[in-house]
């Protein structure tokens, strides 16, 4: 059932029929006739709210493909976790990377804890967002490693630098 543009279950039993919503700030009520169903608390528009008693029993596993459950679940895990999980779902507007969160979170899982929070947060830190990254960070045992910004030797000149005039062929600066 939609209201105000977010989405609450209703039992899959009662598709087709009438049912009335009571709406709050905080709450949304579904009533079928004079009984009433289930009360949700408010989600923000685009959000669902669903109760898993409400979906029929070869659909429940399903319910596991949002991005507010693997965004939960990393959250379990740890705040690091939560956020290289959000990280990977919002590299790319237009595809979800559900698979790749899956993988990345259910692998972080076979962790301890510990673990798993530190290489999500030196893969968040670093930019990786692929299961294959996360992987190799585990297992080279690089999130036992502290954190440093990436030294570039290159970036801060070179011990041979020329100026540009000089392959340029303007005689002002050649034997100065």
């Amino acid at each position: 059932m939609q209201v105000d543009a977010a989405f609450y279950s209703a039992p899959w039993k009662l598709i087709g029929e009438q049912l009335w919503v009571r709406t709050t700030p905080h709450r949304v009520a579904i009533y079928h006739g004079n009984e009433s169903l289930w009360t949700h608390p408010r989600v923000a528009r685009g959000q669902r709210s669903t109760i898993e008693g409400h979906l029929p029993e070869q659909r429940r596993d399903y319910r596991h493909r949002s991005r507010d459950h693997w965004i939960q679940r990393g959250e379990n895990i740890g705040p690091e976790v939560g956020q290289l999980v959000e990280t990977v779902f919002g590299a790319d507007d237009v595809v979800l990377h559900l698979r790749r969160v899956q993988a990345i979170v259910t692998h972080l899982e076979g962790f301890p804890a510990a673990r798993a929070r530190a290489a999500a947060q030196r893969a968040v830190f670093y930019g990786v967002t692929t299961y294959q990254g996360v992987k190799n960070i585990l297992r080279k045992a690089l999130d036992l490693e502290p954190l440093n910004e990436p030294t570039r030797t290159w970036s801060k000149g070179s011990r041979f630098a020329r100026t540009p005039t000089l392959f340029t062929g303007d005689p002002c600066h050649v034997n100065q």
